[in-house]
């Protein structure tokens, strides 16, 4: 094993406790872990970005389809209006239909009561000298 530590010196004269080979790959992996951060950072805009747009669009989302239930219930609730409507006219056309044939039997009756009346009153008038 190695565990000694060499002191090197550099081509600008400075004290290095690594070798000039381990410094410089110990640099471009700095450099390589800064870069991997800072595209990681704008990785994370642009996810954060995209679920903003992805979050506005489901809210619309959301607001349309509660306005389509909100259309959907208001018509069927004007189909059972208007069937409640509906039914409550044609009971009362059957309920007018029935005091019509009412009034009509009635009208024929009296018609008939006048007729027999004026046959009678004709009969007593024609018996009178």
């Amino acid at each position: 094993m190695e565990d000694e530590v060499k002191i090197t010196f550099d081509e600008n004269y400075r004290i290095r406790v690594l070798e000039a080979e381990k410094f410089e790959h110990t640099e471009q992996l700095g450099e390589a872990c800064a870069a991997f951060v800072s595209k990681n950072q704008e990785f994370g805009k642009l996810v954060a970005s995209v679920v903003q747009v992805v979050d506005a669009n489901a809210q619309r989302i959301e607001r349309e389809k509660l306005k389509a239930i909100g259309m959907r219930n208001l018509v069927l609730s004007e189909r059972e209006n208007r069937d409640q409507t509906r039914r409550a006219l044609r009971a009362l056309v059957a309920e007018k239909t029935a005091e019509l044939e009412r009034y009509q039997r009635q009208h024929k009756a009296l018609v008939q009561v006048e007729a027999d009346l004026k046959s009678r009153i004709e009969r007593l008038s024609n018996s009178e000298p």
